[in-house]
């Protein structure tokens, strides 16, 4: 590569926006739309769960489903899925605004189970109804009242399908942001078992299919479990993100932004492989679904090994590893922030676009950010890590308990999710533990972590923590990364 190729391709690097986070009422362009080969089940109407940790394209799917533009694109590119033969809409986005009821409407028909899957029979048969453009109220208390005779809804819900069977179409209600239901757990799992109880019933209706958009831990939680669930899990989406996919997205962003598209193709063509410079250039799969190809790639960007030789690890698979969870997942916005600093941090070098010490710059922003946004996600979770901070890992249980109790970090925990309307750590007892159990609680915020993905236990009983926290969490790991360069 010349000079002038390291340098454009650095600047593509960095112009590669990885902050950009999407809601299902805000979908994204269409140019953004890259979906690796196992994503596709997740658009697929008969899929009725989707399931990923935060950053892995929950929202990102919610919203080009709702979209029209951006769906276009999704039928355009995945045609056997006939996305073109459904009409959408949302039955849940968290927010107020549009047709979906907001969060604080959903919690006053939270009183009980019966309840709470009334008011989700209701929220279907509006949007359903409204759609086979049959008449409805303007509320759903007013709905409650008017259709709580099953005989009268399922002849409006028998209606609107013939409608559909009419026209030929179908219609999608897409359920996304489905932990912010309430901040309350007991109250979000029997919204949340009510809703999944209502979609395994709906699943008789031909031209009707509900989406949900769900959180691991969400779906996973016995206390929302009923009868049928089983064989509503039995179809449900991981979405996840292996190296191969990430590496995809990747040269894809590349080979598009405009700065870096000349030289990423002439790198192309030194693997024998011919890109278009259009408008927006199309990956083949060698460079998206061919590790071996994609690794040759990014060696001319990274070299091969993060040190002199291979005991120091190769570049190619290093940052992966090292961006991963406890469960050894890895969210695209970490894995382009990573490089866009690892760009941002090697700008003096001249024979490579990313040097070593650029990657492990790279690896410390993402950890920070990461660490950011899964205190957004678990607001607990700052109270939690605080006390943790100058701790070398691996370590033993009790000296992490001997943190928190040292600062009476689950105390406070509690007293912060009452006062400030946030959900506790799901695995941890509140204030009814008596107190000869109190070390319950800390059991408890240890097993919350853990199912997180924050924390990880090692075979021998020791606690680790994952470098994509650790690091932003100012936690010592012995032989890594350093928290500050």
């Amino acid at each position: 590569m010349t000079t002038d190729d390291i340098e454009d391709l650095r600047k593509g690097i960095v112009a590669i926006d990885p902050a950009v986070s999407h809601r299902a009422i805000e979908p994204p362009a269409p140019s953004e739309i890259y979906a690796p080969s196992h994503h596709i089940a997740a658009l697929d109407p008969d899929n009725s769960l989707v399931v990923g940790i935060r950053g892995v394209g929950k929202s990102f799917w919610a919203g080009t489903l709702g979209d029209s533009a951006a769906r276009s694109v999704a039928v355009a590119a995945y045609p056997k899925l006939q996305l073109d033969k459904f009409d959408v809409a949302f039955g849940f986005t968290g927010f107020e605004g549009g047709e979906a009821p907001s969060p604080e409407t959903v919690q006053q028909y939270a009183t009980d189970g019966d309840t709470a899957k009334m008011f989700w029979r209701m929220v279907v048969l509006r949007a359903f109804g409204r759609q086979a453009k049959v008449v409805m109220p303007s509320s759903y208390k007013e709905m409650v009242t008017s259709f709580a005779d099953s005989e009268i809804r399922e002849d409006i819900m028998r209606k609107a399908e013939a409608h559909f069977q009419k026209i030929q179409k179908r219609f999608l209600l897409v359920f996304d942001a489905l932990d912010t239901l309430s901040t309350d757990w007991k109250r979000l799992r029997l919204l949340t078992k009510a809703l999944l109880e209502v979609t395994y019933a709906m699943r008789s209706y031909r031209s009707l299919r509900l989406k949900l958009f769900l959180r691991p831990e969400q779906l996973d939680d016995p206390a929302v479990g009923f009868t049928d669930l089983s064989k509503l899990k039995a179809g449900k989406i991981d979405l996840s993100w292996d190296s191969t996919d990430l590496y995809g997205l990747f040269f894809t962003r590349l080979a598009n932004e405009p700065v870096s598209k000349a030289p990423f193709i002439r790198i192309a063509r030194q693997q024998e492989i011919v890109l278009k410079s259009g408008v927006n250039v199309s990956l083949p799969t060698q460079l998206t679904r061919n590790p071996g190809t994609q690794e040759k790639i990014f060696n001319q960007l990274a070299g091969r090994y993060m040190g002199a030789d291979p005991r120091k690890g190769k570049t190619f698979t290093w940052l992966p590893a090292h961006l991963a969870d406890g469960f050894g997942f890895v969210t695209p916005r970490s894995f382009l922030k990573a490089l866009r600093e690892a760009a941002a941090k090697s700008e003096e070098a001249e024979e490579r676009v990313l040097t070593i010490e650029g990657i492990k710059d790279g690896l410390r922003a993402a950890s920070r950010m990461r660490v950011d946004q899964i205190k957004e996600e678990y607001q607990w979770i700052e109270t939690a890590l605080a006390p943790l901070s100058g701790l070398r890992v691996p370590c033993s249980e009790g000296e992490i308990v001997d943190r928190w109790r040292s600062w009476k970090a689950t105390g406070e925990i509690e007293r912060e999710a009452k006062e400030q309307g946030y959900l506790a750590p799901s695995e941890m007892p509140l204030s009814h533990v008596s107190a000869e159990h109190r070390s319950l609680r800390e059991k408890g915020l240890l097993d919350t972590l853990l199912k997180i993905g924050v924390l990880q236990r090692r075979l021998d009983g020791r606690i680790n923590m994952p470098d994509i926290f650790r690091i932003g969490a100012d936690i010592i790991g012995r032989g890594r990364v350093a928290p500050e360069a």
